[in-house]
């Protein structure tokens, strides 16, 4: 399934048939696997054009709308670091009765960390607070959910709050981490 999603991702042409087949892996018991997901993202995110089809097509064909179709272009925003792609991605979810995973919550906090770099840079404070808010509205959201922390999005939490200065947070973050089983941090 894998390599056939991502053939059919590679040039944009055939996106609706990728879509098709990641919704058929998971119907036929398959994990649709992060390591597919961002697969998927590296063959879409080089054009924004092709990202905002595959969006467009997800949009108008509800039946291909999945939590792990929303999930692999959701990726390819977070790589892009295009926080307004994410985001519209979520409230998609929500809006479709479809519950983010942990992976939906790992790509949000990721795209908070690019854009805190990407304002941090250019010395906004007001940004980067208004990303850690954000932040911690996902992780509230994400503990509504009952969804444990993921290693992807403990690892993505931490850099944003190092991005932004909060290195104290951080350093709690890591050492709450460090309290966890291994088996809660899969």
């Amino acid at each position: 399934y894998e390599n056939t999603v991502i053939a059919f991702a590679y040039g944009g042409k055939y996106l609706e048939t990728a879509f098709g087949v990641i919704n058929s892996m998971k119907e036929d018991g398959f994990e649709v696997s992060r390591s597919l997901l961002r697969s998927f993202s590296l063959a879409l995110r080089s054009e924004k054009l092709m990202l905002d089809h595959g969006m467009k097509i997800l949009t108008v064909s509800s039946d291909l709308q999945s939590l792990e179709t929303l999930n692999a272009l959701m990726s390819c925003y977070a790589e892009r670091g295009e926080v307004h792609g994410v985001l519209q991605i979520l409230e998609t979810l929500r809006s479709n009765n479809l519950s983010p995973d942990e992976n939906s919550y790992s790509f949000a906090i990721e795209v908070l960390g690019k854009n805190i770099h990407r304002w941090h840079k250019n010395d906004n404070p007001g940004m980067v607070q208004e990303n850690l808010d954000h932040a911690d509205a996902i992780l509230g959201m994400m503990e509504a959910d009952g969804i444990p922390p993921s290693r992807d999005l403990l690892r993505n939490y931490v850099e944003l709050l190092c991005i932004a200065g909060e290195s104290e947070t951080a350093n709690m973050v890591v050492d709450d981490m460090l309290s966890y089983t291994p088996e809660s941090v899969c």
